[in-house]
């Protein structure tokens, strides 16, 4: 198991790039890496660090029906080997289908729409454990994933190994890396974005929300439509859809 030296003063970004390619190169499985490539600056990283590594991989987008255009566009014209793996259900037909939107406590989008993938395969991502409280307390660099999958009526869970190899890279050592190499990434973190994920993600604050439907409307109306939706089948607690609406904004 590698052991994090990042207490160590002694701990230089050289080596913490080597370590990392090792790593890689240590734990290839036979039939390679599955790489979850959101599009974002660590997916870029990882991507990267695997070529260098000289492992055997494919690259997989899981679109969510709620990722920025722009990402859609970055990723198709920089990573043309990336696959684009299309969701069972829209997040529409998801709400539509819960009759409430996702919120912190609810994350009913997640497993249908991007966690689906890998079942049986070495899964390599970008997390890190910097970007939030809860990755931060996971401090795995493998972990072992149990996924419910819905292609019919009938649930089953089946597992997958998921890889972390920047776990404990930080934000400062994902840009060093990039600017080092040169490497492309999505405007929109020159537009300010810290995160680039899914429009409306109840994860993020209501600032960021607000900066994402301001670029995306056509997102922020296909949210709005669906609570409409729900209200017109009668099943909900809130007076109105824009008392639903505000309450989402704001939890």
């Amino acid at each position: 198991m590698r052991k994090s030296k990042r207490t160590d003063m002694n701990f230089f970004y050289n080596e913490l790039v080597e370590n990392t390619i090792q790593d890689i190169k240590n734990r290839e499985p036979e039939d390679g890496y599955m790489l979850g490539f959101s599009g974002g600056k660590d997916s870029v990283v990882v991507y990267t660090l695997a070529k260098m590594a000289g492992v055997k991989f494919t690259a997989h987008f899981a679109v969510t029906t709620v990722d920025p255009p722009d990402i859609i566009r970055f990723v198709k014209n920089e990573f043309p080997d990336v696959k684009f793996e299309k969701p069972l259900k829209t997040m529409r037909q998801l709400i539509i289908q819960k009759q409430m939107l996702p919120s912190r406590f609810m994350r009913f989008c997640c497993a249908p729409l991007k966690e689906h993938l890998g079942i049986g395969r070495v899964m390599i991502t970008g997390v890190r454990a910097e970007e939030s409280p809860n990755r931060a307390k996971r401090g795995k660099w493998v972990e072992w994933k149990k996924k419910n999958i819905s292609k019919t009526e009938k649930s089953s869970k089946k597992t997958s190994i998921q890889y972390n190899p920047i776990l404990e890279w930080t934000n400062a050592d994902v840009w060093r890396f990039i600017r080092q190499h040169n490497l492309p990434y999505c405007k929109l973190y020159d537009e300010g974005w810290n995160r680039i994920g899914c429009i409306g993600c109840p994860m993020t604050s209501k600032k960021q929300r607000e900066m994402e439907f301001l670029k995306y409307p056509k997102i922020e109306k296909m949210y709005k439509d669906a609570i409409v939706e729900i209200f017109t089948r009668g099943n909900c607690s809130f007076n109105s859809a824009e008392d639903l609406w505000n309450w989402w904004m704001n939890s």
